[in-house]
């Protein structure tokens, strides 16, 4: 059994709120999501890393995350909305998401 850690690829979404303060947001499937807060990007993305690594301590891997899927994904409008659609149901995005991945 390899000694290393396993990496799991959680997606996120990263805004800025009305009072300045960076937010990042996963949503880990049933064991709900997870939200890190900081002053820049970083901080918020570290924050969000302790809390799903949290979630993982407690509740195990999430079931969504537990395997994953590489698909090509183009930009433009190359892309038949059917397969937009069928990629945001398997990775448990929204359309929002996917748009901030496109740019």
């Amino acid at each position: 059994m390899s000694s290393q850690p396993r990496i799991l690829h959680v997606p996120y979404t990263l805004e800025q709120d009305e009072d300045g303060i960076w937010c990042a947001h996963a949503w880990l499937g049933s064991s709900g999501g997870a939200n890190g807060n900081g002053q820049t990007p970083d901080e918020a993305v570290g924050d969000l890393r302790e809390a799903v690594q949290m979630v993982i301590d407690e509740d195990g891997v999430p079931e969504q995350l537990a395997r994953s899927l590489d698909v090509p994904v183009h930009r433009g409008k190359d892309v038949p909305k059917g397969t937009q659609r069928s990629i945001l149901r398997d990775v448990g995005m929204s359309a929002d998401d996917l748009r901030g991945y496109l740019r």
